[in-house]
């Protein structure tokens, strides 16, 4: 959470919430799933001067990524 967190900082993205699935994964074996997703405010990202705004988008921008632990 802290690296998405930082990334989002680095492009002055504010109010993101990020969420891991599942929470703890020092359990997870290799090849098993994890979930991360990430829901920015469109407030937040919205470039000046695009026709695209929240009555188009919605309130919020959600994005989820599925990937596979990888161990040595």
């Amino acid at each position: 959470i802290a690296t998405v967190d930082g990334l989002m900082g680095d492009f002055g993205i504010a109010g993101a919430d990020v969420a891991v699935n599942p929470a703890d994964t020092s359990d997870l074996e290799s090849g098993d799933l994890i979930t991360v997703t990430v829901e920015v405010p469109v407030s937040d990202i919205m470039l000046t001067g695009l026709f695209l705004d929240e009555a188009f988008l919605g309130d919020t921008v959600t994005v989820t990524a599925t990937m596979a632990k990888e161990s040595p």
